[in-house]
């Protein structure tokens, strides 16, 4: 069992900072906007990696006979269950296995940063595989490491505020401590660059997109 694995283990919730359904509208809602700009479509056939309890599902307005959930929580998915029973919904590592192709579009919302470098080039892997020719992977609020000093420090934290020289030190020190010395794991998970994610795929580029409500994190649409 990998550590992502064990941290959803018994989970009924995806503990988003902002965790109640007009979120998850606007998340949709922005996540469609993406789409739109990319050309894509929530018409065709749609994969989502990392589903959870189906938080983000009644926000996106997918048809229901084309959508697959998957997610390596069970106790997740049978939250999503209880209220979506016709929905194709299955048990899975996304990092070793994907349902059978082809999607039109395959994507997941902060789930990538569970994901080792290792474990993420395997599953763009699979994507790419299950994708339909002309479909599109969305990568939608991975945590951008080069605002990772800043997101440590309380500075992109919401309601913005600003932090004192010392409260950032005092913060940076205490983020080095539990993480290179205690050997505790960062709750955000691992934090990417666009690039380096690129490189993982053979897809020849991908588009970046801010995020509207996690300013730490970004969007990356590839295919």
């Amino acid at each position: 069992m990998t550590d992502y694995e064990k941290y959803w283990e018994g989970q009924t919730s995806p503990l988003h900072r902002r965790n109640d359904s007009d979120a998850y509208h606007l998340y949709g809602s922005e996540l469609r906007l993406v789409l739109l700009h990319e050309g894509a479509s929530i018409e065709g056939r749609v994969l989502e990696v990392g589903c959870g309890n189906g938080a983000l599902f009644s926000g996106m307005a997918i048809n229901p006979e084309r959508y697959v959930g998957v997610d390596v929580s069970d106790s997740m998915l049978s939250e999503f269950r209880i209220a979506h029973p016709e929905l194709e919904l299955s048990v899975c590592n996304a990092a070793k296995t994907l349902p059978d192709g082809p999607f039109d579009l395959i994507f997941g919302n902060a789930v990538h940063q569970h994901m080792s470098h290792q474990q993420l080039a395997a599953h763009l892997a699979l994507c790419r595989e299950r994708l339909a020719p002309g479909g599109k992977v969305v990568l939608f609020n991975v945590p951008w490491r080069r605002l990772r000093g800043a997101t440590i420090a309380g500075e992109l934290r919401h309601p913005l505020k600003l932090v004192s020289p010392i409260r950032r030190l005092a913060r940076g020190l205490s983020y080095q401590i539990q993480t290179k010395i205690l050997r505790k794991r960062d709750s955000v998970g691992f934090y990417y660059q666009p690039d380096e994610i690129l490189k993982m795929t053979d897809f020849e580029a991908g588009t970046v997109y801010g995020s509207l409500f996690y300013p730490y994190r970004f969007t990356l649409a590839l295919g």
